[in-house]
């Protein structure tokens, strides 16, 4: 197995890895991990002596390192695997598993026209991620399929996300719905449109794609196309393992479905006019940048990543504080120890980054965790 090089913020691709790894050990298979200065090395060692097929899972989100990678395996007789959230390009050339992007985003945009509402906006599409540019192939498919009017002005590509979120809301009175490119955005938008005073779903719909945890605890929780990474993880395996034991077959390919999951930023309500702010910014220069160079972005992550980290005992602790209650009467509410209580608060702020309790309540607060 090789993956893509990640920092912590790449929750989804260290989903697949960990039920590739959690798989594998059920399968009594040993996962060798290589890394890019490696593959050479590894290869040319497993090479002796050996009569499997040199398969290999190849782990990866960014078209640059998919096409060298695979290149490279390819030229050493080895044959990858490509196991993507998207629909490879050289799907024809290589094997690979992964989701039904396109196909989920034209059922998305079917399920919101089948709500009466037919005036959709695209936003967040990043032009150099082809993740997104699946999904935006899926929403054109669906606007054509119910014959719902766009154009180009109604895909908000992202640069800055506050930027982007700025944009749409300079023209929310002609819509009825968007469809964001992610979860993280779905939870960033539903936030910012809450501080203008724009309410979701009353005024206007919005969905989400991925398999985000803090969706479920949202306040609304959230419409979304939902990817089981650890579905995508585990099929891999299993596909590896048919590739071995089926010599014959050079090239293999699995898509997994999307699916719908149904949340309160689409309940069905009347159809409102609203009123909006045109004096926010509109414009966008330059080159779009990465999750980790964008604070607003960086911030929805640091929520996800609170949510992972929490349970139903850490949430009614925190509610508890918020209320400003001490240790020795949270104690008595929540039947917990105070050196426990102590435990999983320092816990929380060293694995989340935050400087302090008084930081994290009002953050929970701020995204309705409490």
């Amino acid at each position: 197995m090789i993956c893509e090089p990640v920092d912590n913020t790449a929750l989804w691709i260290t989903d697949i890895i960990d039920s590739v790894v959690h798989e594998s050990i059920k399968k009594g298979l040993n996962v060798v991990a290589m890394a890019d200065g490696q593959i050479n090395d590894r290869l040319w060692r497993a090479q002796k002596g050996e009569s499997k097929r040199r398969l290999v899972l190849v782990i990866g989100y960014t078209l640059a390192w998919i096409n060298n990678t695979l290149g490279t395996l390819c030229e050493l007789g080895a044959e990858p695997i490509l196991v993507s959230v998207y629909q490879h390009r050289f799907k024809s050339e290589y094997s690979y598993v992964s989701f039904n992007t396109v196909e989920a985003m034209r059922m998305l945009v079917g399920y919101i026209v089948g709500t009466g509402r037919d005036r959709i906006a695209l936003f967040g599409l990043h032009h150099d991620t082809i993740g997104d540019m699946s999904k935006l192939s899926g929403f054109i498919l669906g606007m054509r399929d119910a014959g719902a009017a766009y154009s180009g002005d109604d895909i908000y590509r992202r640069g800055l996300v506050d930027d982007c979120a700025k944009r749409l809301c300079e023209n929310i009175s002609r819509y009825q719905a968007v469809m964001c490119t992610s979860d993280l955005l779905a939870v960033y938008l539903i936030s910012y449109l809450k501080r203008h005073k724009i309410r979701v779903p009353d005024d206007i719909y919005v969905t989400g794609f991925g398999n985000w945890s803090s969706v479920e605890h949202y306040d609304p929780s959230i419409t979304r196309m939902y990817t089981d990474l650890t579905e995508l993880g585990a099929q891999a395996v299993k596909h590896y393992i048919y590739m071995q034991n089926n010599p014959k077959n050079l090239h293999g390919a699995l898509v997994i479905s999307c699916t719908l999951q149904v949340g309160r930023s689409t309940e069905c309500m009347p159809v409102k006019k609203l009123r909006h702010d045109t004096t926010l910014a509109s414009k966008i220069t330059g080159i779009s940048p990465t999750y980790n160079s964008d604070p607003d972005i960086m911030k929805v992550l640091k929520l996800e990543l609170l949510v992972r980290n929490m349970d139903n005992i850490d949430i009614s602790m925190l509610r508890e504080i918020s209320l400003n209650r001490t240790y020795a009467q949270i104690v008595d509410i929540i039947n917990i120890s105070e050196s426990t209580i102590k435990y999983r608060l320092t816990k929380l702020l060293r694995t989340c980054g935050f400087a302090n309790r008084s930081e994290l309540i009002e953050f929970a607060v701020e995204f309705g965790l409490l």
